[in-house]
């Protein structure tokens, strides 16, 4: 990604990458969390189980894109309704006030919705990490034309700020993991790890070529 920033990259190249990079990393947790749970009933048969993780993995995916789909219309209608209410008052003190507490409103909604989106997803024991990129994607889509352009201003910096410094404690937290884990080769062989990486590849670069072609199909342009 850092690349494509640096490269000034097509916007639908790193929008296609960057998004299938980001729903690996969502979908990886929900399918770690699947197969972890296969095996502890010993009466079900291997297809059985192979049936229920399915099951349980379709269940916590679509369930997590429903909350965080309806966490963002939800935010964006009070958004709607908020606006159009101070763009509505008569006297011109009342909405010269108005509009400075919808700024503030505009800011703490925008910031606080994917986190109530998690904890929700969370509590019913779904994927937060879906429930807010699904999130995400639908406040962009629907919430931002109800944001006046001093809110998308301070959003979009803090969002950056706050990118930014999660994704270096992230990589920091890493790097220490790697060399302060007590067993980290004892049950995984080296050629485990370089046969994930090598499909992981793989499929990372059928994804992108797959939904590149889709897109190029449809484009008007």
């Amino acid at each position: 990604m850092a690349i494509f920033k640096e490269m000034d990259a097509n916007e639908n190249l790193y929008a296609i990458v960057f998004g299938e990079s980001i729903f690996n990393d969502a979908i990886g947790i929900v399918m770690y969390e699947t197969v972890k749970s296969m095996g502890l009933d010993p009466s079900q048969t291997p297809s059985q189980q192979v049936m229920g993780a399915i099951g349980k993995f379709m269940l916590i995916f679509i369930g997590s894109v429903v909350i965080g789909a309806m966490t963002a219309l939800i935010a964006s209608f009070m958004q709607k309704r908020q606006s159009t209410y101070h763009s509505s008052s008569d006297k011109v003190t009342e909405r010269k006030h108005g509009q400075e507490e919808e700024i503030s409103t505009e800011i703490s909604m925008i910031l606080m919705c994917p986190w109530v989106c998690y904890l929700i997803a969370d509590g019913l024991e779904l994927s937060g990490i879906v429930a807010i990129l699904t999130n995400g994607i639908v406040l962009n889509y629907y919430g931002t034309p109800n944001v006046n352009e001093q809110s998308r201003q301070v959003i979009k910096m803090t969002v950056e700020s706050l990118a930014y410094t999660t994704e270096t404690m992230v990589f920091i937290f890493l790097g220490i993991g790697v060399f302060t884990s007590s067993d980290k080769y004892t049950k995984v062989s080296w050629g485990t790890l370089f046969w994930a990486l090598v499909n992981l590849n793989i499929a990372r670069y059928l994804n992108v070529w797959v939904t590149s072609w889709i897109c190029n199909m449809y484009r008007t342009e």
